[in-house]
């Protein structure tokens, strides 16, 4: 993730952006995306959520999140995703400059789309609903929220899990 324009406006989009260049949460984020089948958008909504003092989400909070981006992650973050990673190797035929540009090019479009559902999943957190700003309840709430979307996807909560979870809590609740 870099930073996009509006970034200001958005406090979600801004918290991912702060959380994702930190040590270790991208590799432990795309960990969960490609082994267990997480939206990193999901993965993050769920810190964030704890981050604002909103504390943690019951189960059809993070039931609705995915359901209300499910749509646009399938036929729209997806599609794009894999249109880039399939540039890093397949196309050896094509000048390698050109495919770079154009990977470049792609993973701007892809991360534009990325920020199209953090803005969907960040009205589902209503600013009034904040309460809890003690930095050990909000880890404890980001962990409780990610257990809870794992167990929405079935996932089951292995040592690798448990390990990217344990990543992305502790960054996303480090303080600058």
């Amino acid at each position: 993730m870099t930073s996009n324009s509006d970034s200001e406006n958005r406090p979600f989009w801004t918290f991912s952006l702060d959380v994702y260049a930190r040590p270790g949460i991208a590799d432990a984020c795309l960990s969960l995306q490609d082994r267990h089948g997480c939206d990193v958008n999901i993965v993050l909504f769920c810190c964030w959520a704890a981050s604002t003092g909103a504390g943690r989400l019951d189960d059809r909070t993070i039931a609705d999140a995915v359901a209300s981006v499910a749509e646009w992650q399938t036929e729209v973050i997806k599609p794009v995703r894999a249109v880039r990673r399939r540039l890093e190797a397949e196309f050896t035929h094509v000048d390698p400059k050109m495919a770079s540009e154009l990977k470049i090019e792609i993973g701007a479009t892809e991360l534009h789309a990325e920020s199209v559902e953090q803005n969907v999943l960040e009205k589902l957190i209503a600013p009034e609903r904040a309460s809890r700003s003690d930095s050990a309840a909000q880890m404890q709430d980001a962990q409780y929220n990610l257990l809870g979307y794992l167990k929405l996807l079935g996932v089951e909560t292995n040592n690798d899990a448990l390990e990217s979870l344990s990543t992305i809590v502790t960054g996303c609740c480090a303080k600058l």
